[in-house]
């Protein structure tokens, strides 16, 4: 849907490499990408937590099914609609759970640009289904930093155990 570029942009926050950069350029991207450069890491919590869609990609590879980056929870906790293109695995997994995400095979272009497409639509809609809560709470750094001082405390000391 060649009328969604001029509505479309993707913003590269950190490090690029620059063969990635010949890539954009090379495909003809080069007006619909922007590179930020360095941001602290709370610059890029506020940067994601304004997104209209955050996007994540997981290259298929040996043992790629296994990888699930510490962005993807990030994003999870961002609440914000995430463009998922990754390989069947864990990444694939919970995207699903998360609920608010569109998921594309990170190698096919049609399933790409129609993954896009949708995303495009819903958002702008307001059609995307909001983040499952419950799902969004097993990886908040509060719990997760309780539960292993809990278990650091047990293992320093087996008579606290409840």
């Amino acid at each position: 849907r060649p009328e969604l570029r001029s509505q479309i942009a993707a913003d590269f926050v950190g490090l690029v490499p620059d063969d990635f950069r010949k890539f954009v350029d090379g495909a003809g991207l080069s007006d619909v990408v922007n590179y930020l450069g360095y941001e602290s890491h709370s610059g890029i919590v506020k940067r994601m937590s304004e997104a209209d869609v955050l996007w994540l990609t997981i290259g298929k590879r040996p043992g790629a099914d296994g990888i699930s980056t510490g962005k993807l929870y990030e994003y999870f906790g961002a609440r914000r609609p995430v463009l998922g293109l990754v390989p069947d695995g864990v990444a694939r997994e919970d995207l699903i759970r998360y609920g608010a995400a569109e998921i594309a095979d990170p190698e096919d272009i049609q399933d790409i640009s129609r993954a896009i497409a949708s995303m495009f639509d819903r958002v702008s809609a307001g059609s995307m289904a909001a983040p499952d809560d419950a799902f969004v709470r097993l990886f908040d750094r509060r719990r997760l930093a309780g539960d292993l001082a809990a278990m650091l405390n047990d293992a320093v000391d087996p008579e606290s155990q409840s």
